[in-house]
This record gives structure tokens, C-alpha cells and sequence, in this order.
């Protein structure tokens, strides 16, 4: 386990094929906890460097990644790429908790997720792998959860502004909402239909069918800003 000491570069390979890019924070040995990092929207893993690597000088082993069509991963221009926000909870969620059991077969698996890092908990099966739940921001998006000039604002994002521009250019560019990445085409989307929604990421209509959030019974503390 002593070649898992200290920061290193990799790639995980998902189900369907796709390469992420990845960071894992290493202490070597057999470490009691590891963490798998679910970065927000938009934010690449390097902004969770210095967070990652506090966890790793309190023994915690920690990897975080960039979901298809973000940061490292974008490997196309982004027009081209065909990443959905929905795949980033079952397929690319789902690897870097295989990854980790693998790596640390004896190890308890957790969770931090920022924003849709942690909304995206429940799509994929292995959740229930977890032992704890971390969340910061994870609140729904829904526009009604808002009020007056904010409601109108998020209103005008999901139903106008974001499926209008996205298919116009084929992305959604970032900067429209003080975003540093654009957005794939198919992520855009997911985003502004889960908007619309009352339940948001948690409905039978617009979100993925195969949900375990009634599932998860494990300890979590959230944060909601």
C-alpha cells in the first residue's frame, strides 16, 4: 500500500467507456476512511485541492475527478460532447466508488459532494455502499423554491435563457451565469428540465428512473446555503 502515498494523477474508466480524469490523496497503508469528492457543477477538481489534501494529513484517502465533459475529462470540443448531468450520478459516480473499493477494499467508503455533487448521490446503486454522507449546497434547484426578483430570475434561466441558447450553439457557455466552463449540450439541458420541476432531480418525469435516495439510511450532514 506505500505506492499509494501522496497525490497522483489517474484515469478511471466508466461502464460505458469513458475516461476520467482523476486526482487520488494517498496516505499508504490501510486507512480507516476514504472519500470520494463530488465536485459542483462546472468547478474542476483542482478548487478541492486544498480541502483533499487536509483530509489526507488527517489520514482520510481521498480521490477527486472531472465528470465527463468537464475539466480534464473533455477530451472534444465541448459542442461535440455527448455528457448528460444524469450520467454523471450513474455512470461516472459509480466508477470512482468502484475505484475506490477496489483500491481500499477495507476501508469505510464516504462521500463530500458540493452542489450537484451531492443531488446526484442517489442515482447510482452504490450509494448504499456508503458509510457517510457529506453535503454542501445541495439543495434542489427548483425555481419555486425562490422569491421575488430571485424566482423570476431562475424562472426566465430554466425555461428560457439556458434550453434557448443550448440549442442555439449546440453548449450553454458558462460565462452567461458567472460560470468559468461551458456547459455540454446535454448537461445544460438535464439541468434547466430538473429546474422546472417541483422534485426537481427526484422526479418520475424529467429525472432518471433508477433512483436510491429512499434507500439511503446512512449518517449525513448537509449544509444548505
Amino acid at each position: 500500500m506505500d505506492r499509494l502515498k501522496g497525490i497522483h494523477d489517474l484515469v478511471i474508466a466508466t461502464r460505458d467507456g469513458v475516461e476520467l480524469a482523476a486526482t487520488h490523496y494517498g496516505i499508504g497503508g490501510e486507512p480507516r476512511r476514504v472519500v470520494a469528492l463530488n465536485g459542483a457543477l462546472a468547478v474542476p477538481r483542482a478548487f478541492y485541492r486544498r480541502f483533499a489534501s487536509f483530509l489526507q494529513d488527517q489520514g482520510i484517502a481521498v480521490v477527486t475527478y472531472d465528470y465527463r465533459g468537464m475539466g480534464d475529462s473533455l477530451d472534444r470540443p465541448v459542442r461535440d460532447s455527448a455528457a448528460t448531468l444524469a450520467q454523471w450520478g450513474y455512470l461516472d459516480f459509480e466508477a470512482v466508488l468502484g475505484w475506490l473499493a477496489d483500491t481500499y477494499p477495507n476501508a469505510d467508503p464516504c462521500v463530500v459532494g458540493h452542489s450537484v455533487g451531492g443531488q446526484i448521490l442517489g442515482l447510482s446503486q452504490r450509494v448504499l455502499e456508503l458509510k457517510r454522507v457529506v453535503g454542501v449546497a445541495t439543495q434542489s434547484a427548483y425555481w419555486g423554491h425562490w422569491s421575488g426578483g430571485a424566482r423570476l430570475g431562475m424562472y426566465a434561466l430554466w425555461h428560457v435563457l439556458m434550453p434557448v441558447v443550448t440549442h442555439l450553439l449546440g453548449f450553454f457557455p458558462g460565462r452567461l451565469i458567472n460560470l468559468d466552463t461551458n456547459l455540454p449540450k446535454g448537461v445544460a439541458l438535464d439541468w434547466a428540465r430538473w429546474g422546472r420541476d417541483r422534485n426537481y432531480i427526484r422526479s418520475t418525469v424529467v429525472g432518471p428512473q433508477s433512483q436510491f435516495f429512499d434507500e439511503m439510511a446512512m449518517p449525513m450532514l448537509v449544509w444548505l446555503v
